[in-house]
C-alpha cells in the first residue's frame, strides 16, 4: 500500500520550522513558536522542534508577526540554530 502525504498542507501541521529568506533584506520564519529576544542587531525566537534561531543583522525589525509566523527585515547578516530552548 502506498500512502501519499499531501504537500499542500498548512506549514503549521508540520513538525519543524520553515525560513524562507529572500535576498538580505527579508526573512520569514514559520513555526515560531515564542518571540524571545527583541533588538536591533539580534532576533531570537523559540521554534517548533523546542530548537531556537537566531537572525543577526543590522537595522532589524518586524514587519509581521502572527500566532506562528513571524517577518524581519533590515540587514540580515546571518539565521542559525543557537541551542535548544
Amino acid at each position: 500500500m502506498i500512502v501519499l502525504k499531501n504537500i499542500f498542507a498548512p506549514l503549521e501541521k508540520l513538525e519543524k520550522c520553515f525560513i524562507e529568506l529572500r535576498g538580505q533584506e527579508e526573512a520569514f520564519v514559520d513555526g515560531c513558536v515564542k518571540l524571545l529576544v527583541y533588538g536591533r542587531e539580534e532576533i531570537d525566537l523559540a521554534v517548533i522542534g523546542d530548537k531556537r534561531i537566531r537572525i543577526c543583522g543590522e537595522a532589524l525589525t518586524l514587519a509581521y508577526l502572527s500566532e506562528e509566523k513571524i517577518a524581519v527585515r533590515g540587514v540580515i547578516s546571518g539565521v542559525r540554530y543557537i541551542e535548544h530552548v
